[in-house]
């Protein structure tokens, strides 16, 4: 093949490349806007996946979490290890074909992250990149609606846009990455913020690199999650691992609780966890609610409330 043809060949064939994951970006957006029920409760879980996939910052023993809304705008934000170039490739192609409920283990950014857009099509994202000469902050904007030629532009957009990355020197008080959405409707945030308020106490014990975490809604209120370290102990035939969690709402501290995860043996990859409570009378198990789910493979896992048991597997 001539040098010209090849040119043409290669041009053709990523142009080709790139309309595949425009369409494919542009259909999964459309399956999650059109699915609330399960898309909605979902959303939280794909954020901090991403967030702690990759792990904490060097010298950090855990990642910290801001969720934070107002009125039509959600942000959510994380100080885990910055971007590479690889997590910004499947960020803005779409990813992978995997997501958090996948059995095998998922990459940060497969095309679960698309079902985040249930919250709006538009997302404003800004963080930073790791870089053979240190780090750059960066500011995208990915606009999933419209049709794929639309998509695929903003694609190309997005591509140009990180040139105009910025080194950045001095990482202490910068946040790794920050999602900003404008939502047109409340539901899937109500949805979702309710979803993740009622699994964090077992993510302290299926997630340990989760740290502080703090929930915001408008100015007045302010909701921090903050862990201590994990102990544990062997049992009788079996091995416990258990976690103290202060809840600060408002600036008040609520009854402490504590996350008990029973195993076999040690680093057991079947467990079961349960939640306690400090009361005036002493601990008390904290009973599930009637449709929460009881089966987390690190997160919860949708469709398994049915089960009748008192403890998360």
């Amino acid at each position: 093949m001539s040098e010209t043809a090849f040119k043409l060949f290669d041009e053709t064939f990523r142009e080709e490349q790139g309309r595949y994951q425009a369409r494919r970006i542009r259909t999964r957006v459309a399956e999650a806007r059109r699915s609330l029920p399960s898309a909605g409760p979902r959303w939280p879980f794909e954020l901090l996946q991403n967030a702690l996939d990759s792990g904490p910052r060097v010298g950090n023993s855990s990642v910290g979490i801001r969720l934070s809304s107002e009125e039509t705008k959600v942000a959510f934000e994380h100080d885990g290890i910055p971007f590479t170039t690889s997590d910004l490739t499947a960020l803005l192609s779409g990813g992978s074909n995997k997501d958090f409920e996948s059995e095998e283990t998922t990459g940060r950014f497969g095309t679960g992250f698309l079902v985040t857009h249930v919250l709006a099509e538009r997302t404003s994202l800004s963080g930073l990149l790791k870089t053979p000469n240190g780090y750059e902050r960066f500011d995208l904007l990915l606009d999933r609606g419209g049709d794929e030629d639309a998509i695929l532009q903003n694609m190309k957009d997005c591509r140009e846009a990180i040139r105009s990355a910025n080194p950045v020197s001095d990482l202490d008080g910068v946040e790794s990455a920050r999602f900003e959405y404008h939502t047109a409707d409340n539901n899937p945030l109500t949805l979702g913020i309710a979803s993740l308020r009622s699994a964090l106490p077992y993510l302290y014990a299926t997630r340990q690199i989760l740290g502080r975490v703090e929930l915001r809604n408008g100015v007045n209120e302010r909701e921090v999650w903050t862990p201590a370290d994990v102990t544990a102990q062997v049992l009788q035939d079996g091995h416990l691992e258990e976690r103290s969690i202060i809840v600060n709402r408002n600036g008040t501290d609520l009854p402490e609780i504590r996350v008990f995860r029973f195993m076999t043996r040690q680093q057991g990859l079947a467990s079961a966890l349960v939640l306690a409570e400090r009361t005036h009378e002493g601990w008390k198990v904290v009973p599930l609610e009637p449709n929460a789910c009881r089966v987390y493979r690190e997160y919860p896992l949708s469709g398994s409330g049915f089960l009748p048991t008192n403890f998360i597997l």
